[in-house]
């Protein structure tokens, strides 16, 4: 249960969830199952009973300490840890910190990092150390400053494998490195594994009277399966990390820096303060990552060299600062901003809106600072720039400031460390599940083989039943004048496909399990996955994208299918629940088709504008959402509902975005309507709400994006547009774009839950 929850079962709750208002139906999924389990036997009605004590127990800041109803005080730390899981998902790893704590100490929960210079003094001549990196870690340049430091400078030998014809040369080198007593730095180890066992041949082979005290050999490598055991076995390991958190980030910036460098211009305070934004800047862009897709949409590895060239560049201009301080710094802080966001951090960035984001962020960091004034970067204050300048000043800041980060200072609000507590806690159960070890029959005992038949003959059995397509086409003809009908027949193929690699797939396992047919690795792999509740990568190679468990992801496939079928039977729906098609996109795509094709336009030059309907407009189109074949689609709009907002919430009575309510990590966007226009000229469209036409007017527009879940990352096309991006939506907002872009505001198609 722990690690996968309620997800055992496939069917819905055998009861309603008795206070949606503060509990979500995922919460009561979880709970009803833990009921169902001897030791809490009964939760369900208790919950249902005691609603304040359970509502105080799920609103606390940390229910991890005891604060459960009286009754439950006496559970055992685990059982208290499952109970967390049910109310408080985010809260899941300080309890599991607590419950290991407690049973095998902190020494297990608290990790001391280990420096170079510890590794140092560990190691013998005749003992590698093999430095693992870790994306955005780089210890080269703290191999070098460590060298400088004990006066190895000139000492060190720097190689990168991988290139051809470098071993030879890496063994000359270890060869004259001996007798003089130098140091062998052996880089990206990984790209060169069959070289290894002969490089930890020819360290055994050396003779110990010809060594010198000084001689070491360094290894960097990322990690790798293949990496030669023994050689690991024998070596000091040590895993170069970057640093997490501001504070860490920031510590570790002015220490590679250093107090000279820093130190270097007493008398010009602009240095010492856009050296400061940019040590900060760089501390931003790393930790966003810890967000997930919220943070930054695709994953990238920024690294102190980043930072360290931005430093030089910024040295650069700081003549043209000066001399120009009268007139004002404009154009040099500009160039600034330009080489540092588009060039040195930029370059690494491959998606635009990440772009954008990024050049957001630079510029709240380099700006003409006030000379004599504490510079805000937050509204709090807690983070700012240092009342004085120099590196012991920035030290005694650094010291200050929280262990934790408020997401304030990322721009983000409150809920965004809820979203990114729980990611956390999905993807230790998934790595804990994909090291389970294997059993000689599959994944499971005999006795366990009951449960997995039952499962498959489940699977198999709620299975909708594929649609006829030729059937479909004879219903609903392609034509020139209609793009819909193509839309339907292509949903209908994909959803066919889908559905016959699920059976297929099925049948074969459960074949397997009745000794029918022997194992193969495929159906060991699905059997596997069905287990432990997840989807199997086979049918993701045929299906939409969804990030659901298995059990919802089957009652989502069956309530798309009924959709389908409606459509099929009934014509065109009046609102098209967009998060019930297999491709989205193509939808969109063919009703900006259809209307190029009625106006004779050019299908590249037409957009959507978009009208979110107030609470009543919603309600009266969905009912009127009914399919009624007798119709005509009104190639002018169509209405689209069934999208949820991430990291803002939509004010219905003000028509406009807004801050999202603590603990509510998504919520439901109300109808749109999208009309397709030729780019620049948008129509004046009317609504029935004149309020809502009068705030629209006023308002500023945040361009929203569409994504299919909630990853937000996908494969790319020819043109460079992700599989998982729908489109945009214009969405009101009395705040500035760079503000929802910093909190990582978005629509989805659909949610994990």
């Amino acid at each position: 249960f722990l690690l996968t929850g309620s997800s055992q079962s496939f069917s819905v709750s055998s009861q309603e969830n008795p206070f949606p208002d503060w509990l979500s139906d995922w919460s009561w999924r979880q709970i009803e199952q833990l009921g169902s389990m001897n030791s809490f036997h009964g939760l369900e009605e208790h919950v249902k009973n005691h609603e304040f004590d359970w509502n105080f127990y799920y609103s606390h800041s940390n229910p991890v300490i005891e604060h459960l109803p009286a009754e439950f005080q006496s559970k055992t730390l685990f059982q208290k840890v499952l109970l967390v899981r049910c109310f408080r998902f985010d809260k899941v790893p300080e309890a599991i910190q607590r419950f290991i704590s407690h049973h095998f100490g902190r020494n297990f929960i608290e990790s001391t990092p280990v420096t170079i210079d510890e590794c140092f003094q560990s190691s013998k001549p005749d003992t590698p150390i093999v430095i693992i990196l870790a994306p955005g870690a780089n210890p080269i340049d703290e191999i070098f400053s460590f060298g400088s430091r004990n006066e190895m400078a000139k000492k060190i030998h720097s190689i990168s494998l991988g290139q051809e014809q470098v071993s030879p040369i890496a063994e000359k080198l270890i060869d004259i490195a001996v007798d003089r007593g130098h140091w062998i730095l052996l880089q990206n180890c990984h790209l060169d594994l069959k070289w290894l066992p002969q490089l930890e041949k020819l360290i055994k082979e050396i003779p110990p009277e010809r060594v010198d005290p000084k001689f070491r050999i360094w290894l960097t490598s990322s990690p790798s399966e293949s990496f030669p055991a023994s050689l690991l076995q024998s070596s000091i390991k040590m895993i170069s990390e970057p640093p997490s958190g501001i504070k860490a980030n920031l510590y570790r910036a002015f220490m590679r820096i250093g107090p000279e460098k820093i130190n270097q211009h007493p008398q010009s305070p602009l240095w010492n303060k856009l050296l400061f934004g940019l040590c900060f800047f760089h501390s931003i862009v790393q930790e966003r990552k810890r967000f997930g897709s919220l943070g930054w949409i695709n994953e990238y590895e920024f690294s102190e060299s980043d930072l360290m060239t931005s430093i030089k560049q910024l040295e650069s201009q700081l003549d043209l600062l000066q001399k120009n301080s009268k007139m004002g710094h404009f154009n040099q802080l500009e160039t600034l901003k330009y080489v540092v966001g588009e060039c040195f951090y930029g370059g690494r960035v491959s998606n635009e809106r990440d772009r954008s984001l990024l050049m957001h962020i630079l510029s709240e960091f380099i700006i003409d600072y006030p000379q004599k004034s504490i510079y805000n970067y937050s509204e709090s204050g807690l983070y700012c720039t240092p009342e004085h300048t120099g590196f012991q000043s920035f030290m005694n800041y650094v010291k200050q400031l929280p262990m934790n980060d408020n997401p304030e200072i990322f721009g983000m609000h409150q809920n965004a460390e809820i979203l990114h507590a729980n990611r956390f806690v999905q993807q230790i159960f998934e790595k804990i599940t994909s090291i389970l070890p294997r059993q000689s029959k599959t994944i499971s005992l005999e006795d366990e083989e009951p449960f997995l038949i039952q499962k498959l003959k489940s699977i198999i059995a709620q299975l909708p039943i594929p649609w006829d397509e030729e059937e479909v086409l004879r219903k609903h003809p392609i034509s020139f004048t209609d793009s819909l009908p193509s839309v339907l027949y292509h949903e209908v193929r994909s959803y066919n496909k889908l559905v016959s690699v699920i059976k297929e797939s099925c049948s074969i396992a459960l074949s397997s399990l009745l000794g029918l047919l022997p194992f193969n690795l495929n159906s060991e792999q699905i059997i596997r996955d069905i287990y432990y509740s997840q989807v199997p990568q086979l049918w993701k190679e045929s299906s939409y994208l969804s990030e659901k468990p298995l059990h919802i992801y089957l009652e989502d496939l069956s309530q798309r299918f009924k959709f389908i079928q409606k459509w099929i039977d009934y014509g065109a729906p009046f609102v098209f629940p967009i998060s019930m098609f297999f491709h989205p996109r193509k939808f969109l795509m063919a009703i900006q088709q259809l209307y190029a094709r009625k106006r004779s336009l050019p299908v590249d030059a037409i957009i959507f504008s978009s009208t979110v309907l107030s609470l009543d407009e919603s309600s009266e189109v969905l009912e009127r959402s009914q399919f009624d074949s007798s119709q005509e689609f009104n190639f002018e709009e169509c209405y689209v509902s069934g999208l949820y907002l991430e990291g803002a919430t939509w004010n219905s009575y003000a028509n406009t975005l807004q801050e999202s309510v603590l603990q509510e990590l998504s919520s439901p966007l109300p109808v749109v309507r999208l009309q397709p226009h030729l780019e620049n000229k948008l129509k004046e469209t009317s609504s029935s709400s004149s309020l809502t036409s009068s705030i629209v007017s006023q308002s500023t527009y945040y361009p929203c994006p569409v994504y299919m879940t909630l990853s937000r990352q996908g494969e790319l096309n020819s043109i460079g547009t992700s599989s998982n991006f729908v489109t945009i939506i214009h969405l009101p907002t009395n705040k500035p774009e760079k503000h929802w872009m910093k909190r990582g505001t978005a629509l989805f198609c659909q949610l994990r839950s």
